[in-house]
């Protein structure tokens, strides 16, 4: 079983809330092993977007080990292996896609915590709203939702595009630093 918690995404300085660290954090160990996958953004970002999670988690009362993924599929697939929790970051769902597939995620992911972030989220439904193309784009497809994150007030016309998209059963607005979790057998 996989546990997705699928995050609407934040700004640069939020720090995560005790509800959200209580969800990823929540099997009673000592020391947590967790891989931050930057791939959503461009590779010279990549050291910033790990130093940013180690940051915004290392204010959490828990030991974490942090990781940074490795592009290499043979090392990143003994990264994914050896961690309790998986983060992938926000940035670009195309730049994220150059590096992960569907088969390599579903292959990798059992028995894991994995955690995403806007790109990170939506990458693993079936259709997003992008809010930088405004546009209905395909993710990878691991669940069979629709999700548009950075959800707010301003941005509740575009639930009606990603709606068209009748073949997928659950659409999901997930706004700033908001989340939902699910379950994938």
């Amino acid at each position: 079983m996989i546990k997705f918690i699928l995050h609407g995404g934040s700004k640069e300085n939020d720090l995560p809330d005790d509800n959200l660290i209580r969800e990823i954090f929540c099997k009673n160990k000592y020391i947590y092993k967790v891989l931050i996958v930057p791939f959503a953004r461009n590779n010279e970002d990549w050291d910033n977007v790990y130093e940013k999670y180690k940051r915004k988690y290392n204010k959490v009362s828990i030991k974490i080990v942090f990781d940074i993924a490795s592009k290499d599929k043979k090392i990143l697939k003994m990264q994914f292996r050896d961690s309790d929790i998986i983060m992938f970051s926000g940035g670009g769902e195309f730049l994220l896609k150059r590096y992960i597939n569907k088969t390599f995620l579903l292959k990798n992911l059992k028995n894991k915590i994995v955690f995403g972030s806007s790109a990170g989220c939506n990458i693993f439904s079936k259709y997003y709203y992008s809010n930088d193309r405004k546009s209905v784009e395909k993710g990878l497809g691991i669940l069979n939702i629709k999700t548009i994150c950075h959800f707010n007030s301003e941005n509740v016309i575009d639930l009606d595009i990603l709606n068209k998209k009748k073949n997928t059963p659950i659409m999901l607005a997930i706004g700033e630093n908001q989340f939902i979790s699910i379950y994938h057998i």
